[in-house]
């Protein structure tokens, strides 16, 4: 969060308090698995895109996520788009990488239709 802060201006530590404090209230987040993905089984996902910019205070949480889905043989991809910043993508109208970013967001999720992921989620969810 803080290598990035001087190139990030979309997101700050304070900002991510402030919405973590106004999501979960008084309740800690990385006790519960249904609230804290680093923390969870992956086991059964579908596949996973996870784009995030270079400058986003959240690329190592971005980078993160891939390494815990490899390690549950989620098929994870990570792409990290240069001098980008945190939720790029909504300024499409006027960034060439943010309409790229949706348009390979777009091939992904069609290259991966619904019989192939509904082949991959456990129908017992927790029997692992």
């Amino acid at each position: 969060m803080d290598l990035k802060a001087s190139v990030e201006p979309a997101m700050t530590r304070e900002a991510l308090h402030l919405a973590r404090h106004l999501y979960f209230g008084n309740m800690n987040p990385n006790s519960n698995p249904a609230t804290n993905i680093l923390g969870a089984d992956l086991h059964g996902l579908p596949p996973l895109l996870v784009q995030a910019g270079s400058h986003e205070v959240l690329l190592d949480d971005s980078v993160r996520l891939t390494r815990r889905a490899a390690l549950f043989d989620v098929d994870c991809t990570l792409q990290v788009w240069s001098r980008m910043i945190h939720v790029f993508q909504l300024y499409y109208p006027i960034l060439a990488d943010a309409r790229r970013a949706i348009e390979y967001a777009a091939a992904f999720i069609n290259a991966h239709d619904a019989s192939q992921v509904s082949e991959r989620i456990d129908p017992e969810p927790g029997a692992r």
